[in-house]
């Protein structure tokens, strides 16, 4: 993997010490945490997906205070995801965070919060995951397992910590980034100032995105033979079927299967109609509502002709 543009290891590795790790959150004298809650945010983009988790403490003198607890990233995979999928792939890893700190801290679920700016994987959330292919759906059932849907909700990718670690910044930049260490400025407000809940549109199964790569054949029937040469009709058409045949057992390994006798009617035929095909290519090719049939084989095989008859 690349290093970001103007990275110098040297110089970064100077900043940390003197990045704010929270090891212990401090109360004053009079005043003891009254209620704690969890906060978890993750992110994705094409090189990495995230998640960051933080503790909101509400002490008795109801004053709030936020702390990084943890967080966790990961390399997006070699195999490319679309980003709903790895924005789904950083919601599993915000759910086992968060189910982690759970258990270590024994704070119940009805205090914890997960965020997403991903509406699309809220709405996955909230779907049945039968109804989802295998990748996604096995995802999702181990995301609701750990925290159910009604906990999840939308957060501006602005508001968005996680979004510092899955974009990436430097170690100077994260050193005085606020929204990284003490999360959106909401969090210390009332949650009736947090991000309201957003209606979601109804469940759609998931949809592939596919290269698709498209081929596109044109027949040139620019003729080998120079009409003006010729002033009977007959005469053309006469060596017309010559070249075909010319082309034909030129193309026939097996001596034995050549045609040596005289012009048959059918590849006189096939050569008044690869007339009547140039005709219309010339004349008719602007017309809209003009759509040539398809030539036979033996038409295309003289279209191949390289030579030129005189």
């Amino acid at each position: 993997m690349s290093m970001m543009p103007g990275y110098n290891g040297e110089q970064n590795c100077t900043y940390s010490h003197r990045y704010p790790f929270p090891d212990a959150i401090y109360f004053d004298k009079k005043s003891k945490p009254f209620s704690t809650e969890i906060h978890g945010f993750s992110d994705a983009s094409e090189l990495a997906y995230a998640a960051v988790v933080y503790l909101r403490i509400t002490d008795t003198s109801n004053r709030i205070h936020i702390a990084l607890v943890m967080s966790k990233s990961k390399v997006a995979p070699i195999k490319r995801l679309t980003i709903p999928r790895l924005e789904l792939c950083g919601a599993q890893l915000l759910a086992r965070l968060i189910h982690h700190i759970r258990q270590v801290l024994d704070i119940p679920l009805s205090l914890t919060h997960a965020w997403t700016d991903s509406t699309i994987v809220l709405n996955w959330l909230d779907g049945n995951p039968r109804r989802y292919k295998t990748y996604v759906g096995n995802r999702i059932s181990t995301i609701v397992d750990l925290i159910p849907p009604d906990k999840w909700r939308h957060v501006r990718s602005a508001d968005n910590p996680a979004d510092c670690v899955s974009r990436g910044l430097y170690p100077s930049e994260l050193l005085d980034h606020s929204l990284w260490w003490n999360g959106p400025t909401w969090l210390k407000e009332p949650p009736t100032n947090w991000p309201e809940r957003l209606p979601l549109p109804p469940n759609k199964p998931e949809i592939d995105e596919k290269e698709v790569s498209l081929l596109v054949l044109t027949q040139d029937l620019t003729p080998i033979i120079p009409m003006d040469r010729f002033s009977n009709y007959d005469s053309l058409k006469r060596v017309t079927a010559w070249t075909i045949r010319f082309n034909r057992n030129s193309q026939t390994k097996n001596i034995a299967e050549r045609i040596k006798t005289h012009l048959t009617t059918t590849e006189l035929q096939a050569a008044e109609n690869y007339w009547i095909k140039v005709i219309q290519a010339t004349h008719f090719a602007a017309d809209p509502g003009f759509t040539p049939k398809k030539t036979n084989s033996l038409q295309l095989q003289f279209t191949n002709v390289s030579a030129t008859i005189y």
